[in-house]
């Protein structure tokens, strides 16, 4: 082992100047692991984000009733897919705290899947001559129109809103560079 001990050394501990290489190994796997554990809080802290953000673009989670999955496969006419080109997806907040999220069906045109709190609404696109854009759940009777700068849900039978000042990231952008006319203008 080592020419000398701590018993020869008669003070009972190795001198202060040397290490062992064993300590010398142990120590250094104890800054790997500590570095590796300080890369792993990042890279957890990071991913936990990015899930934070895309987890309301899951659609795998939702669950269409039979009737939804009929209309799915019922294909949109040229008019509705046209219409439906200029949609705004993703999450959207509303005023009262609200969220909701709002998804294409790539493998039906014109279609989209609304989540709000845990319920599911298939809405289909419906062309406006006014430009804006307006998605209908019309076994519900539901409307969802969006404006360059805000989106909002209605009630057509109770003829009143549900979600007012509804915004995604892009029509938050809008509101902020661009100030719509007025009728004061």
């Amino acid at each position: 082992m080592y020419p000398w001990s701590a018993f020869s050394l008669g003070v009972g501990a190795l001198p202060p100047t040397h290490v062992s290489p064993r300590i010398e190994k142990l120590r250094e796997s104890r800054s790997r692991s500590a570095t590796s554990r300080n890369v792993l809080a990042v890279v957890a802290t990071t991913v936990a984000a990015l899930l934070s953000v895309l987890l309301p673009f899951r659609a795998s989670a939702q669950v269409l009733s039979p009737k939804q999955m009929a209309r799915v496969m019922t294909p949109a006419t040229a008019q509705e897919i046209a219409a439906s080109r200029n949609v705004e997806l993703g999450a959207f907040s509303c005023s009262g705290g609200l969220t909701l999220t709002l998804l294409d069906l790539p493998s039906a045109p014109g279609k989209f899947l609304m989540t709000v709190n845990s319920a599911s609404l298939l809405f289909e696109s419906v062309p406006t001559q006014t430009g804006a854009v307006r998605l209908e759940e019309r076994s519900v009777g539901l409307a969802w129109i969006q404006l360059p700068n805000k989106s909002m849900l209605l009630d057509q039978r109770a003829g009143q809103r549900l979600a007012d000042e509804c915004a995604n990231y892009a029509q938050q952008t809008f509101a902020a560079t661009r100030r719509l006319p007025t009728l004061l203008d």
